[in-house]
């Protein structure tokens, strides 16, 4: 890339990172979540991912926009839990994405529902999820035996498998 136009690029990103923050415009807010699965062995984990998204008109970072919290769910306990945050700019129209993934474990078999998850925009409005069921199945009881048995052991080697180099 020409040095001519690295430097047009870089004043465009100092100018919309520069951007007074009253002057920013919110709209299209969105709240999904999502699982990798909805039917799991009991001890398996799953994957929740709640993202929220946000279209921006006049430039710079949003203000208002949270990032998403997994409340303690029942049935389920939260082995693990990340977030990341990311900001794109096309064609002028910027865009605000926030996602939080959680790595879950059901406590038993059975059905487990992820209840709705609600949050409020910047403009006042809130959001919510739809439920996510997970149906947890028991450990089959010819693997819990096989996990709990130890391996066969190797037979002894014969004096003429020896290695001879």
């Amino acid at each position: 890339m020409p040095m001519m136009n690295v430097r047009i690029v870089l004043l465009a990103l100092i100018a919309v990172l520069s951007f007074p923050m009253n002057a920013i415009c919110t709209e299209d807010f969105t709240l999904e979540a999502s699982v990798d699965r909805t039917e799991l062995s009991a001890g398996e984990s799953l994957t929740l991912t709640v993202t929220v998204s946000q279209r921006l008109s006049g430039g710079g970072m949003a203000s208002g926009i949270g990032m998403p919290r997994i409340p303690a769910l029942k049935g389920l306990d939260v082995v693990s839990q990340k977030s990341s945050q990311s900001m794109t700019m096309v064609n002028g129209e910027g865009r605000i994405q926030v996602q939080t993934v959680a790595e879950l474990m059901p406590q038993e078999p059975g059905e487990v529902t992820i209840p709705a998850l609600t949050l409020n925009g910047p403009d006042g409005k809130s959001q919510s999820t739809k439920p996510i069921t997970v149906k947890v199945l028991p450990v089959a009881p010819s693997a819990a035996a096989s996990a709990e048995s130890d391996p066969e052991p190797l037979p002894p080697a014969s004096a003429g498998d020896e290695d001879r180099s």
